[in-house]
């Protein structure tokens, strides 16, 4: 088609005017008519990197010498994106830097005409450089085969295997109807809010909780509305091999150049002026397909909102690509916030993605995204888990009428709510187990369902019998396998800590009561800094919950796995494999005599709690302050000092083992208790005396010699008022008391009536020693903070 005569007229006389050389029989041909209805040609003379390589004067399009001498230097700026489309075609603007010392844009120049451009001034070096952005004119017109070229040449660099409704994702996964209608309803409100204060929308959970079939659920229905605002989607896959970057906006451009006819045109033009873009780098990629067709508003025919879903970008291949797209994302819904470009993102809660879009809300405006969290045991999990279970088992037996016939109830009640409490709410488990009851290449759905009910009762499979969780064994071995080798042995024995997490309740006896962080007191035991900590936990987030807050109060939450299958597939050696964990309280027990051995100075014979310099900042959380005012640091630290010493007095005859012996740690452990000061004046040991029945020989009431009592003490002396259980005591300090040796003296004939509730110990060494009365309940348990302790100078 011809342009219409007003503008071929207008477009002659300007090119004739403007470059008078072009009248020459020598002039340049111009180009074809179906060169210029595709634009080539204009693209040709916009594009920036022809320029780079030739003389201004060599460049087509130019004016002459003489022209140029009188115009200045003239320098072209890149391509900033389309214009708007007209009636007739579309105006592509481009950039002028126009550098002069007349005060003119062009100087010298005349009988020329620019129309609908920008001209601007700025003095700079006493020179005028003008900046003109000038219009130029692409035709409507593109044939049929340009842009079947163009597509063509994008798919050649992207992925239509990761696209929502490829025959490549075969069997997708997809809520099972009824299931996730909340959080299926909350991101489809986002979608079709046209109100919303945020352009991208964060789905994340942990790993197999259901994210891919929410997304691919979302994609569908979109797809098949109406008035479907979906442009795109991309589904990062590991088990597919979808996990590269560089394909990503590749093929988000080119669905959408098949869907929007303006961006389509919009890629013609672009890619005939430079056909390697989709070859560039992520970030080049992202500006030339998203960011300047976008952003600029020049698109027509566009509806209010474009969806594009990506799902799985913690599947992506490096981490660093996924950080990058965050970023590339992030940053351009905020420099141009009404843009109908709008983005659903699914990933596992990676600290890494945490982080990226956190820096994106530290802004001075409202954060760009909204979270929406894919919860595992929460009680609408567990009602959907629990309708799939219900279907998928009504499925088997329409299946099999002849094998469940409707008099046979199966699965059975125990049976099914064994399979319903082992899931929790975990869609991953739940699946994994039915696709194995169905499996027709494996048995029958009864044997396979009893194979089921063995390994959730933890019954070990003989060797040649298939794994049910196979499935959910291969995911968690992905996730631990990517965890760095020189971190995976500190990874290992806080896991061990973390599934077995009685045990270490156990190890730590009676003084777990006291209500505290026991993972903080695991990470000063085991020598491990904050970030010793945080690198060795950074990949489990999708199978971890944990937090660490930031300072001034470092608080490390306790770390609990999302999902109890998890800590199964870690217990079990036929499962975990190398992942195997081992019993921590031997490695733990050692770490707490180290810890206590840091407050030892052989050279002095002296034990003092504030000596020891603690490994991590974290804080304990505790209602618990010693009676003589000190700092917080130190409360703290000399409550690990007590509860360490508790523990290593409970599990003494496991210390005593062959190799602590050997290693001396046993001989170290023996010298300070020692020169340890049992009398109570330094803080947090007046109370270590409770429980040193398990170490010191007892003694009698009678035994005792009050001319041994050393009055100058300032120990805590409880006055117990007798009674079957020993209780109702109150205290007041010896040398407080003229009368301290009768009433102490009356104390002990009293004591002497309950000998079968009472131990008594000497404990210590010269003026270090304490006398130790304990008062126990039948049960053999201490009576906590009912005992007599004094200062006991036993020659």
């Amino acid at each position: 088609m011809s342009l219409p005569e007003n503008i071929r007229e207008r477009r002659l006389r300007t090119r004739q005017n403007f470059y008078p050389s072009e009248a020459s029989p020598n002039r340049r041909r111009r180009p074809s008519s179906s060169q210029h209805n595709a634009g080539l040609h204009a693209v040709d003379k916009l594009n920036p990197s022809r320029y780079a390589q030739r003389a201004p004067a060599e460049v087509q399009g130019y004016p002459p010498s003489s022209t140029r001498e009188k115009m200045g230097n003239i320098t072209t700026l890149p391509i900033r994106s389309p214009g708007i489309s007209q009636a007739h075609g579309t105006t592509v603007p481009t950039t002028l830097e126009i550098s002069s010392s007349s005060s003119s844009f062009f100087p010298g120049a005349h009988s020329f005409e620019i129309t609908s451009s920008t001209f601007i001034n700025n003095t700079y070096a006493g020179k005028i450089v003008s900046t003109v952005q000038l219009n130029y004119y692409l035709p409507a017109e593109i044939n049929q085969e340009k842009e079947n070229a163009v597509l063509d040449h994008l798919s050649q660099h992207t992925l239509p295997g990761a696209e929502h409704d490829s025959s490549e994702r075969n069997d997708p996964p997809l809520c099972h109807p009824g299931t996730r209608l909340d959080i299926r309803g909350e991101a489809q409100g986002w979608l079709r809010n046209q109100h919303r204060s945020e352009k991208i929308l964060w789905l994340h959970g942990p790993a197999g909780v259901g994210k891919s079939a929410v997304m691919q659920s979302l994609a569908d229905d979109e797809s098949e509305s109406l008035d479907s605002i979906l442009g795109a989607t991309f589904f990062f896959s590991g088990p597919r091999g979808f996990i590269d970057a560089r394909y990503l906006f590749v093929t988000i451009a080119r669905r959408l150049a098949i869907k929007y006819q303006s961006y389509r045109r919009y890629l013609i033009s672009l890619l005939a002026s430079d056909s390697s873009i989709p070859e560039k780098n992520m970030a080049l990629q992202f500006r030339y397909f998203i960011r300047e067709p976008f952003g600029s508003k020049v698109l027509e025919g566009l509806p209010e909102t474009v969806a594009v879903l990506l799902d799985g970008l913690d599947e992506c291949r490096e981490t660093t690509a996924q950080k990058g797209i965050v970023s590339l994302v992030g940053n351009f819904v905020l420099e141009f916030p009404t843009s109908p470009i709008i983005w659903a993102i699914a990933s596992r809660p990676e600290a890494h993605l945490k982080e990226s879009f956190v820096l994106l809300g530290n802004t001075n405006s409202l954060p760009p995204y909204r979270e929406v969290a894919l919860h595992v045991n929460s009680d609408r999990a567990c009602r959907d888990v629990e309708h799939f279970l219900r279907n998928s088992f009504q499925d088997v037996r329409k299946q099999y009428p002849s094998s469940f016939p409707p008099s046979r109830q199966w699965p059975t009640r125990i049976h099914f709510l064994q399979i319903a409490s082992a899931a929790s709410g975990h869609f991953g488990f739940a699946t994994t187990v039915m696709k194995f009851i169905t499996d027709e290449d494996r048995g029958n759905p009864a044997s396979q369902l009893a194979t089921v009910i063995d390994v959730i009762n933890k019954v070990t499979l003989p060797s040649n019998k298939p794994q049910p969780l196979a499935m959910l064994d291969a995911m968690y071995t992905e996730i631990l396998s990517a965890v760095p080798t020189d971190v995976l042995p500190i990874t290992m024995i806080l896991l061990s800590v973390v599934a077995q997490q009685r045990s270490v309740n156990l190890l730590m006896g009676p003084s777990f009561d006291r209500g505290f962080n026991t993972f903080v007191v695991v990470c000063e035991w085991l020598r491990l800094s904050q970030e010793d900590v945080s690198s060795a936990m950074r990949k489990l987030c999708s199978v971890i919950s944990w937090n660490i807050s930031p300072p001034p109060r470092t608080r490390a939450k306790p770390p609990t796995p999302h999902h109890a299958s998890f800590t199964d597939f870690l217990m079990s050696p036929e499962r975990s494999k190398r992942f195997h964990i081992r019993d921590p309280t031997p490695d733990l027990l050692t770490g707490a005599v180290y810890f206590i051995l840091k407050a030892h100075h052989p050279p002095s014979n002296t034990v003092d709690p504030l000596r020891i310099i603690r490994s991590s900042s974290f804080e304990l959380d505790f209602d618990w302050k010693l009676s003589r005012p000190v700092s917080k640091a130190s409360q703290q630290l000399a409550f690990l000092f007590e509860l360490t010493l508790y523990t290593i007095l409970d599990h003494l005859p496991q210390l005593k083992s062959e190799e602590n012996t050997s290693s001396g740690i046993y001989e170290r452990l023996s010298a300070f208790f020692k020169d340890m000061d049992y009398t109570g004046r330094s803080p947090a040991q007046g109370s270590a005396g409770t429980i040193f029945h398990r170490v010191f020989n007892e003694n009698t009431i009678a035994s005792i010699n009050l001319d041994y009592v050393n009055v100058t003490g300032a120990a805590t002396y409880w006055d117990l008022k007798p009674s079957p259980a020993l209780s109702g005591a109150t205290s007041f300090n010896l040398s407080d008391n003229e009368a301290w040796r009768e009433r102490l003296q009356a104390q002990l004939e009293k004591l002497r009536e309950f000998e079968d509730y009472v131990n008594v110990y000497v404990v210590g060494m010269r003026n270090k020693s304490a006398l130790v009365i304990v008062p126990l309940e039948q049960d053999g348990w201490l009576l906590r903070n009912q005992y007599l302790t004094f200062p006991y100078d036993e020659p």
